[in-house]
């Protein structure tokens, strides 16, 4: 029986480089890519967005794009779209899922070949699709919070609201105000 287990180390240790290096290092380092991400059966990256479908889908190609990677399949499937791309050998599969109509689940897998996945490529680009989610996101509200304001501006008629100034060491107030 002895005989056995360590039989069975040995093979487990011999197996070991072929694991991905994502669930070796990351539980231990923790690294800020890929906090709050889920991982596959296969290790992939998985993380889910509050978006819709649409939205994740824009910025799942913005990352892409961002990182250099060519698209070279972006096609809808039953349950939302799968994107494909390349870059110097690594093959990336984004599944985008749609959970609800505002709930958005997206898969990364970056593999080198069929054995060797790519965890720290398939981190990043969830990194960069919620750093695109997140400015389109900020931009979106930034028109809406200008678009309220310029109304706001039109009901009280021109010159309503106070000309903004700023003298030399002085903080901006109102004109005429010290």
């Amino acid at each position: 029986m002895p005989l056995l287990k360590a039989a069975a180390l040995a093979a487990l240790l011999l197996l070991l480089p072929l694991l991905s290096a994502c669930a070796l290092i990351l539980p231990a380092v923790g690294t800020m890519a890929c906090m709050g991400v889920d991982y596959s059966s296969k290790n992939c990256p998985k993380k889910t967005f509050t978006c819709e479908l649409e939205g994740v889908h824009e910025g799942v190609l913005e990352a892409l794009d961002s990182m250099s990677m060519d698209v070279t399949r972006d096609e809808a499937t039953k349950d939302g779209r799968k994107v494909k791309a390349e870059a110097k050998g690594v093959h990336v599969t984004v599944d985008i899922a749609r959970l609800t109509d505002t709930t958005t689940k997206v898969s990364v897998d970056a593999a080198k070949n069929i054995i060797l996945r790519d965890g720290a490529t398939a981190c990043e680009i969830v990194a960069q699709v919620e750093r695109a989610i997140v400015e389109r996101a900020i931009v979106e509200r930034a028109v809406v919070e200008r678009a309220v304001v310029e109304r706001a501006v039109e009901r009280r008629g021109a010159g309503a609201l106070p000309e903004v100034v700023a003298g030399p060491g002085t903080a901006p107030g109102p004109a005429g105000v010290s």
